[in-house]
């Protein structure tokens, strides 16, 4: 089993974000990870969903170690990367079971 797993990329045009990364982590959890421009637009970077606490923002969830982390921005980057640029299909997986974010358009 693959600690990460890309699963797709959706583009949403006309938002604050590029898109929405969809990757599978630990073959069981299912996490939306917002892509995000860089402030000169060059780049961008993968966020994940944040929640507002009083005059603060912080992180919905965050893995434990460095490492992984690293790790799985860097997958989300390169397969982000490949499917802006059309070179290849990102592939779709397919679940034995259905759940609410089948019905997620991401």
């Amino acid at each position: 089993m693959n600690k990460f797993e890309f699963l797709s990329y959706t583009a949403t045009p006309g938002e604050k974000t590029l898109g929405i990364a969809k990757v599978k982590i630990y073959g069981r959890i299912i996490a939306l990870f917002k892509i995000v421009a860089t402030k000169d637009g060059a780049s961008f970077f993968p966020a994940a969903p944040s929640l507002k606490l009083g005059e603060n923002y912080c992180s919905a969830f965050q893995l434990d170690s460095t490492s992984e982390k690293e790790e799985l921005d860097n997958l989300i980057k390169s397969s982000v990367k490949i499917a802006m640029n059309g070179t290849q299909a990102i592939k779709q997986p397919e679940y034995a079971q259905t759940s609410f974010l089948d019905s997620v358009p991401f």
